[in-house]
Formats: structure tokens, C-alpha cells, sequence
């Protein structure tokens, strides 16, 4: 399975662990940062797992950024975010 996985990372944590997801996913995983990301054709991969540190209790503004924007080739993946309202737009609610 492809796996692309966004990350946004202020300190080096969330980096830290987009790598080690990685490397458990195996071969088919590569790590972007999130403002490449926008730029990024999603029809080849199967998943797109999201990052960010969390501050003040919410995820970084350019991870929510990055989903606020409709993104209907997002709609049809299998996703991995942070289970919180705050973090995914209405139309991510029942693909996470």
C-alpha cells in the first residue's frame, strides 16, 4: 500500500515520528512536508497520514489549513488523524 505522510513539525517531534511511521510502514511510505504537500497529486497513493504538534490543545494551523481546503481526491483515501473536531473539517468526519 502507498502511503504519503504529511508532516508539520516546529521542534523535530513530529518529524521524529512521520519517520518512525516510515519505517514501519515499509517501502511504500514517503514523508512530505505539509506546504509541499498542497502542491502534491494524491491519485497514486492509498493512504495519507497527518501530523502536527499540538499547542494550547490544537493541532498546527498549517495542518488545519491543509484540510480545510476541499480536497475531493482526499475524500476517497484512507486517512490517519488526530481524533479530535477541532483538527478535521466536516467532510473528513466519517473517512478518519
Amino acid at each position: 500500500m502507498k502511503t504519503l505522510i504529511v508532516s508539520a513539525s516546529r521542534h523535530g517531534c513530529t518529524e521524529k515520528c512521520a519517520r518512525r511511521l516510515k519505517e514501519a510502514l515499509g517501502a511504500g511510505a514517503e514523508i512530505v512536508g505539509v506546504k509541499a504537500a498542497g502542491r502534491l497529486d494524491l491519485s497514486a497513493d492509498d493512504a495519507v497520514a497527518l501530523g502536527g504538534s499540538i499547542h494550547a490543545g490544537k493541532i498546527q494551523a498549517r495542518i488545519r489549513d491543509y484540510l480545510a481546503k476541499p480536497a475531493p481526491t482526499l475524500k476517497r483515501k484512507k486517512l490517519g488523524l488526530k481524533k479530535d473536531r477541532q483538527v478535521k473539517p466536516d467532510y473528513l468526519q466519517s473517512q478518519a
